[in-house]
């Protein structure tokens, strides 16, 4: 990985572009970020069919290697602190203008939630949404997750609708958010 720098409080954060070669330390963090945001609210069952889908080492491998996905890594002080995902693909029916990008995934380690790496993590994003030209980064936010609906509202991002969301067997509802970037 090779990136930006900053220092957020006494530590210091490192925002980088990941490659292949960051499969294995992605799948472990996107695992590990995930259960802790949304395990005390799912059935473990639900849990593990979703998490052994998603984030296995091979899936995150081929994610990284479709030319549509930009992984985004930080790491506070050497070790890793979170990760994002840019998307580009179609987006929900509801997204306005003509130029849309998705941010598939924010995830910031436990430890690190409120120290500024989510905030870098965004920004990353934000910054290669504009330089690609977007004029709109959107995402869908699980209805009961309140702290990432309020972080992206405080960022600007604005509701425009919702999307299903199928945690291992259960259909769960997330609502779709969205930013306009042309400013």
């Amino acid at each position: 990985m090779s990136g930006e720098a900053a220092t957020t409080g006494q530590a210091t954060v490192d925002i980088a572009i990941a490659s292949a070669d960051d499969a294995a330390s992605i799948a472990i963090l996107a695992r590990d970020t995930f259960v802790a945001a949304f395990a005390a609210s799912n059935t473990p069952g639900n849990m593990a069919l979703y998490v052994d889908k998603a984030f296995s080492e091979d899936k995150v491998r081929d994610e990284l290697g479709d030319s549509a996905a930009t992984f985004f890594c930080a790491e506070k002080d050497g070790t890793p602190a979170g990760y994002a995902k840019l998307y580009r693909d179609a987006a929900q029916v509801c997204v306005t203008g003509t130029r849309k990008v998705e941010l598939q995934r924010i995830y910031v380690e436990p430890a690190s939630i409120g120290s500024g790496v989510g905030l870098m993590l965004l920004h990353s994003c934000i910054k290669m949404a504009r330089q690609e030209g977007f004029e709109t980064l959107w995402l869908g936010v699980w209805e009961h997750n309140d702290r990432a609906i309020a972080f992206y509202r405080n960022h600007g991002f604005v509701d425009v609708g919702k999307q299903t969301f199928w945690l291992g067997t259960d259909q769960q509802t997330d609502r779709v958010m969205q930013l306009e970037l042309r400013r």
